[in-house]
């Protein structure tokens, strides 16, 4: 354990004992912040800290400002990945029982009493009985300020009871519908499933894909091949079969299909009858045909290894001319005659095949896959990542700009995007084909279970398409801030394809539905408003509060306002006094001031947020703001459970302590941008901290209450300035900047004066600044900030203490030019007279710019700030009467431009800049007892005047 370790305990406990952060409504301005509640999954790591740390670090600055700040936390335990882990563990699944064995591990080292409590987790609840506690230990060890007694799981009373209000919302709204409809599902679980129920499905969503199977008349039946691209059909040259694989011959409701054993048996979950007949191999099928649609006409079925049996059908119609995948693999049979005789193919045949040009696509000819299998150096099957790239460049373009050419029969002339919705209706209508659902990637349930699409009759969903539905949310989210700004297209482009989405399952953790209760809510239609149960979830527990008292009559009334207090306190048996006082606590605290969270729940909870908001709340209780981090890296590799790089939270305390991570979580990164966890980087920061706490510690012991010297007003005005910084940037949660400035800016800073300032003027420095720097590195080292202010003498916390304010006053722009200047100079001196070689100089001569130079770079420094375009530069400049100095500006000009830092810090006026060296001058005379002259360029008749710029003057020594 670390002396950092050591300091966060203390502090931990000091905070818990005193209740620092438990707040109630006051008269101060409120700030009520959340993060993503946790799901249950066992011990947490770095991955779940930054954005519980990043909230804290902002929400402590904001506590300190003088606002009264609410930074809850709760547990989300709904849906089937607790109820998989326990039927897992039930079922013996030694993986399952080795992997919650560490975790169980982590905190209990006896194994008897390991095995014993994995054997309770058959009982699902008993996994959130021993997790939960040990998670907010954990979370505690990062030094959260956060109100635990808020705390609850979506499993708890109050937060089922609030869900089933919602629903009746939705109910009464119209918002919610039943009937048959395509879902996820996990085979294993028998059951509908959603993000949070499929592995990595936060980070990689599955999407549902709807495939047209197209039957191809074959012997007693159809082949039958799956495409996403319908509008193709009148390309088509021949069909492929894989010739590795065994097929089979089945009876799909009253037809006969060959098609791939694996889409036989997803079919079955899609509303059709399948019976398989028998199997057959690929092989049979080569040198056959089949009859066309559209083309009207037979195909040649010839060998292809890129079918793939577990997408579509297994079978794929060849369309060379717009498809990279078929127009490589025919050409490799038309260039391999061998290949051709291995499956008793006639060669001449593949060589007569011809390509079929069928969409006029922006930027490509007759066959885009041709040119663009060209373009990218394709000529292999074994490309296959580079194929998948080109045949998604080739069906972009084709959809959003492609025409349908000559070829296309009644259908030439239109829009892609039309076609393919009327040829794939056609289809439908002549009975040519049927609708197939396929998941957009291959995918597991959290149990391990295949997830595939099907088709589930009865199914409860919400209707994100209902009437007014979307425009209110859409007048919700042009009303809210979204940092980064960037996102706000993200949200309004998931809000127009929003629609019916499936929110209940037959079985799983949570909370029934209230009007049919043989179906449980899916997990993230329960977890949408669970943070409107904060304000009110530690009255809830202290008045008593049952769930059969929490009726919809209860959340009107305390959400809303709705109803006569007391008609509800004789209906619910609750006392007025208790009402008003939840009435009151909500009030107070809603809406959600800010929400912190992940990109990847953009898509799904934030936006199902909005809208369940503006379905159930009153328009002064909606959201206000989103901001979004990024993503965690481990040594440049992304961190995952599943590849053992995870840092469990427990071993960064051990190792580091809250501190540490934080400073470097920080530092390192942007709160949007991915951060990357290197040890060897986060070793520097610590021994920076450790560093920095010697000296604030030194300093506490040498400090004066005493008045600084003006020599040395240069040093408070960028302090003051330093203070600017950092309270700007927590403003705008750009944490990068305020851990940069107090950690690194600030120390520079006070090193430099240190190596200037006399003992005792250094002494009175410590005194103006120290306990003003301990307060400034409280929101992100809190531990060690509350250790190092009780060294200081001051009473209470510094976690409660105020915000250093700076003082504008104090900014002396004409004191920090004077230190600068002063120091630039006597080294500008130092290093003439060095190269010189000039023992004993009889006189320096200091020449100051021409006046003309300093209306230039202020000028100068201004445009930069809007533009690098040099043309747009030199035209603003010419301009003004400085034209005349055209030839002089036209070499400076190109230098800033390239490199901005050519341009001084200050640019002040000539004559000013003439007084600070003149006075400097007499010092350097003493220093070299020598004479010194200071003159103007304008003067001078030293050659190397016209050299002389606005804070760097020419310096001549003989």
């Amino acid at each position: 354990m670390t002396r950092f370790t050591e300091i966060a305990h203390k502090w931990q406990q000091r905070w818990k004992e005193n209740k620092v952060f438990e707040v109630e409504p006051n008269k101060k301005e409120k700030l009520f912040v959340t993060v993503p509640y946790p799901y249950i999954s066992g011990s947490l790591h770095i991955g779940h800290a930054r954005v519980v740390t990043e909230m804290d670090v902002y929400s402590r600055y904001h506590r300190m400002s003088g606002k009264n700040v609410l930074y809850p936390i709760a547990f989300h335990i709904s849906g089937t990945p607790v109820l998989g882990i326990s039927l897992a563990i039930k079922n013996g699944d030694e993986k399952t029982i080795q992997l919650f064995s560490g975790y169980v591990g982590a905190y209990i080292k006896d194994k008897k009493e390991i095995a014993r409590i994995i054997k309770t987790f058959e009982d699902p609840q008993a996994i959130v009985d021993f997790f939960v506690p040990k998670m907010i230990a954990e979370f505690s060890t990062l030094g959260l300020g956060v109100d635990w007694r808020r705390s609850f799981t979506s499993g708890d009373v109050i937060h089922q009871r609030m869900v089933e209000w919602l629903f009746h919302k939705y109910k009464d709204k119209g918002y919610l519908v039943q009937g048959k409809h395509p879902v996820l599902f996990s085979k294993s679980l028998n059951n509908a499933v959603g993000e949070d129920d499929i592995k990595d499905g936060d980070t990689d969503p599955v999407e549902k894909q709807e495939f047209t199977l197209i039957k191809f008349a074959y012997e007693d039946g159809f082949i039958v091949a799956a495409t996403l691209r319908p509008e193709t059909m009148f390309g088509q040259t021949n069909m492929w079969i894989n010739p590795k694989i065994t097929y089979v011959k089945a009876k799909v409701d009253h037809e006969i299909w060959y098609f791939s054993k694996e889409c036989a048996d997803k079919l079955q979950f899609q509303d059709h009858n399948v019976d398989i007949i028998e199997e057959i191999a690929g092989t049979t099928f080569l040198g056959k045909t089949c009859f066309a649609p559209f083309v009207e006409r037979d195909l040649l079925i010839l060998p292809s290894t890129f079918c793939n049996p577990a997408i579509g059908t297994g079978i794929v119609t060849s369309v060379p001319a717009d498809a990279p995948f078929d127009w490589i693999a025919l050409k490799e049979l038309q260039d391999n005659p061998e290949l051709c005789t291995q499956y008793d193919i006639d060669h001449t045949q593949v060589k007569a095949i011809e390509l079929i040009p069928i969409i006029n696509s922006k930027g490509y000819g007759d066959f885009p896959a041709v040119e663009i299998c060209k373009k990218r150096k394709i000529t292999s099957l074994l490309q296959e990542k580079e194929l998948k790239e080109a045949t998604q460049e080739i069906y972009k373009v084709g959809y959003h700009t492609g025409v349908m050419r000559d070829t296309c029969g009644k259908y030439a002339g239109m829009k892609v995007e039309k076609a393919k919705q009327a040829m794939r209706q056609q289809l439908l209508e002549q009975g040519r084909a049927t609708i197939f659902w396929e998941t957009s990637r291959p995918a597991l349930s959290r149990d391990g279970g295949e997830v595939i699409v099907a088709i589930l009759d009865n199914q409860w969903f919400i209707d994100f398409n209902a009437k007014g539905w979307k425009a209110e949310a859409k007048q919700c989210l042009d009303h809210m801030s979204i940092v980064p700004e960037k996102y706000r297209k993200r949200f309004e482009d998931v809000f127009e394809w929003l629609d019916k989405r499936p929110c209940a399952r037959r079985r799983g953790l949570g909370t029934t539905l209230p009007f049919d209760k043989e179906w449980v809510i899916e997990s993230l239609s329960d977890s949408v408003i669970y943070m409107s149960l904060y304000p009110i979830a530690q009255l809830v527990k202290k008045f008593k509060i049952s769930g059969e008292q929490m009726t919809v009559p209860f959340f009107n009334y305390v959400f809303n306002g709705y109803g006569v207090v007391e008609k509800l306190s004789k209906d619910v048996g609750i006392p007025v006094e208790q009402l008003h006082t939840l009435r009151e606590h909500f009030d107070y605290w809603y809406p959600n001031d800010h929400r912190h969270t992940f990109t990847a729940h953009l898509s799904n909870h934030l936006s199902f947020m909005i809208f369940a908001h503006v379905a159930a709340m009153k328009k002064k209780y909606w959201p206000q703001k989103i901001s979004f981090h990024g993503m965690i890296l481990r040594e440049g590799n992304k961190m995952s459970k599943s590849k053992g790089n995870t840092i469990p939270l427990l071993e960064l305390d051990r190792l580091y302590g809250a501190d540490v991570f934080r400073a470097f979580m920080c530092s390192a990164t942007s709160v949007e941008s991915t951060l990357d966890w290197q040890t060897e980087k986060v070793e520097h920061m610590k021994k920076h901290l450790l560093n920095l706490y010697t000296i604030l510690e030194t300093a506490i012991k040498h400090q004066k209450n005493e008045t600084i010297a003006s020599e040395h007003d240069w040093f408070i005005s960028r302090w003051e300035q330093l203070k600017q910084q950092a309270t700007a940037a927590l403003e705008e949660m750009d944490l990068r900047t305020y851990a940069m400035t107090v950690l690194y800016d600030m120390f520079s800073l006070y090193k430099d004066v240190s190596r200037e300032a006399k003992e005792q003027q250094f002494h009175a420095i410590n005194g103006a600044i120290i306990t003003e720097w301990i307060r400034l590195l409280c929101p992100l080292v809190p531990h060690i900030a509350e250790e190092l202010y009780e060294q200081a003498g001051e009473e209470g916390f510094a976690s409660l203490a105020p915000w250093p304010k700076s003082d504008r006053a104090k900014i002396n722009t004409i004191a920090e030019f004077t230190h600068d200047m002063t120091k630039q100079v006597q080294d500008d001196v130092r290093k003439v007279i060095e190269l010189a070689k000039i023992e004993h100089p009889h006189r320096i001569t200091i020449v100051i710019s021409h006046e003309w130079k300093y209306a230039l770079f202020t000028m100068l420094k201004e445009l930069l700030e809007d533009t690098r375009d040099m043309k747009s530069i030199i035209s603003s400049i010419m301009d003004t009467d400085m034209k005349q100095y055209s030839k002089e500006i036209m070499k400076i000009i190109p230098a800033v431009v390239k490199d901005p830092s050519k341009l001084p810090h200050f640019v002040l006026d000539q004559e000013t800049e003439y007084k600070v060296v003149k006075h400097l001058g007499a010092k350097l005379g003493e220093d070299y007892n020598t004479h010194v002259l200071v003159e103007k360029a304008e003067v001078s008749t030293q050659p190397k005047a016209r050299n002389a710029a606005p804070a760097k003057p020419a310096i001549v020594v003989e």
